[in-house]
């Protein structure tokens, strides 16, 4: 199986993990501004991370497990670029718990 294969598989995997655990929690609707974040948001979001945590494991696993240098050009560009956009998406989800918005 080739890495970008795999790691489709794995995107996929994180997304149904990601939608199980929102499917077995009911849904809610969003808090006012300034309301308090009850525990079901708080259990949601550690679980989210949880999962992100897991995924980002395995990815880094099948990057060393295979020869990067495999990759066509096109293909690394793809990856380097997905990975900078959730590095992106990271980076301003601990900004606003920073308070740094």
């Amino acid at each position: 199986m080739s890495r970008y294969e795999g790691m489709d598989k794995l995107l996929e995997g994180v997304r149904e993990r990601t939608q199980q655990c929102a499917g077995n929690r009911p849904r809610q609707a969003p808090a006012a501004p300034g309301a308090p974040m009850t525990s079901e948001q708080y259990d949601t979001i550690v679980g989210n991370l949880n999962n992100l945590l897991h995924a980002a494991g395995e990815l880094r696993q099948m990057v060393v497990a295979e020869d990067a240098r495999m990759l066509t050009e096109g293909r690394r560009e793809h990856l380097l670029m997905l990975l900078g956009q959730v590095l992106e998406e990271l980076w301003n989800t601990e900004a606003t718990l920073q308070g740094v918005s």
